[in-house]
């Protein structure tokens, strides 16, 4: 896109799209540094559930070892197959698998690719063609020096798309066909317990003029998922499909909304940034990045502390939390990035009771608390800790669902807590005892 920061970088430390485009940024890509191993057991030590790979962007360059897409990381770039790799890693380690998929028709077909046949409008190179524009037989054509281009025998139309500067009849299209057969490829090959798609279930959310959602290949897609999961004769049946928009501030339903109520009951929500305002009848999941979706040099990272409230503002309403940790290109991850995984990881084996297998409680909470409940009791997490009385309006003795409590305990060490209950809430002395007329 002419004028985009990315793009002004790419031409400043690669050159012009004509001369080196995605396809060379794919060849040259290495992972000499990724060792999934030690990055598995880092997510496990910082409590981490399940695991979710990156099978493709919106670049259409696929992870895998990919059947029906010739430009993969097996055949290009790392010569590894990234996804098969991270999931024997995950499966080794008990951890339920996914795998992520963002070339979804309307996201690549439609939002992302019609640029890539067209060319600057100004400067010495305009009106020369985007490389998207050379063609398999262009591949056999030798370099000014007479060596073989080395793309020879591969078509860049398969990474790009074939040419087309209308993307709003994505699902029409011959790509839509290929995804399907893509995304079904993988589940196949890899068995994933959980598959996420960063597209929209309906087909009413509009973004940049294209009618969003995977609209009518949804149905398909998940039957096709869920009928493999049932056929498994071993390891788990138990599989999840996530996508967005269904339903809250986003909602991608807005022409049949009554069709909120029978997805809801088919698949999970996923949310990017945005955690629900209320506790949700059904599961949902929200997604968040320590720094940027991809690593960016300088970027700043999210604390542990403010992951640590995003984790539980989605436990209190019924959620939970797909933490991107942003790796270099190369593989590996900064040390401030480590460390913050560390931090956050203590927090949760101290707290764990609060959020593992916990339901959310009448209320979530609010700025400076958050609830969750399992067991018979009620977990109070104070996200501003102070020597002074901390009051609990939700906890009070008028409270249907409370009762009379009869203890509290700080769950880092069973430390018991002074308190009085009374009918304004539940007033904590976290320091000194409180002293009662």
């Amino acid at each position: 896109m002419e004028g985009h920061p990315q793009s002004k970088f790419h031409r400043e430390h690669f050159g012009h799209p004509s001369e080196y485009g995605y396809k060379e940024l794919c060849r040259d890509w290495k992972t000499d540094l990724w060792d999934p191993e030690d990055l598995m057991q880092l997510y496990q030590k910082m409590g981490a559930r399940y695991f979710l790979a990156l099978g493709n962007h919106h670049d259409n360059f696929d992870c895998w070892n990919s059947k029906y897409q010739p430009w993969n990381s097996v055949n290009i770039g790392p010569h590894q197959d990234i996804v098969g790799i991270w999931e024997k890693v995950a499966r080794k380690h008990g951890m339920p698998f996914g795998i992520g998929f963002h070339n979804t028709p309307a996201r690549t077909w439609g939002q992302f690719m019609p640029v890539r046949y067209t060319s600057d409008k100004q400067g010495d190179k305009a009106g020369v063609p985007y490389d998207a524009m050379l063609t398999k037989a262009d591949g056999y054509k030798p370099n000014a020096d007479g060596t073989d281009k080395w793309w020879k025998g591969m078509d860049p139309q398969d990474l790009y798309g074939p040419i087309h500067h209308d993307g709003r009849k994505s699902l029409e299209s011959p790509f839509a066909n290929q995804f399907m057969w893509r995304v079904d490829d993988a589940i196949r090959k890899y068995q994933p317990d959980m598959i996420y798609f960063d597209d929209h279930a309906g087909d009413s959310q509009v973004d940049m003029g294209i009618d969003m959602g995977l609209g009518k290949l949804t149905p398909q897609i998940i039957a096709n998922f869920y009928n493999i999961a049932d056929k498994r004769t071993e390891g788990r049946k138990e599989v999840v499909a996530t996508f967005k928009g269904v339903g809250g501030r986003y909602n991608s339903f807005q022409r049949n909304s009554e069709m909120v109520g029978i997805v809801d009951r088919s698949l999970v929500k996923s949310t990017e940034l945005y955690t629900e305002d209320d506790i949700m009848a059904f599961p949902f999941q929200t997604e968040v990045s320590l720094q940027d979706w991809h690593y960016q040099k300088g970027g700043s990272y999210r604390s542990a502390e403010e992951i640590i409230t995003r984790l539980m503002q989605n436990v209190s309403r019924n959620g939970c939390l797909l933490l991107n940790i942003t790796q270099h290109g190369r593989g590996n991850i900064d040390d401030e990035a480590r460390q913050i995984c560390l931090d956050f990881g203590r927090w949760i084996d101290i707290n764990q009771e609060a959020i593992y297998s916990a339901r959310p409680f009448d209320v979530w909470g609010n700025n400076d608390v958050i609830y969750t409940r399992q067991g018979g009791h009620i977990y109070a997490v104070i996200l501003h800790p102070s020597s002074d009385p901390i009051v609990l309006p939700a906890l009070s003795s008028q409270s249907a669902s409370v009762g009379k409590i009869t203890k509290v305990e700080l769950v880092e060490n069973n430390r018991a807590v002074p308190f009085i209950q009374s009918a304004e809430g539940l007033t904590l002395q976290l320091g000194e005892p409180l002293r009662s007329a």
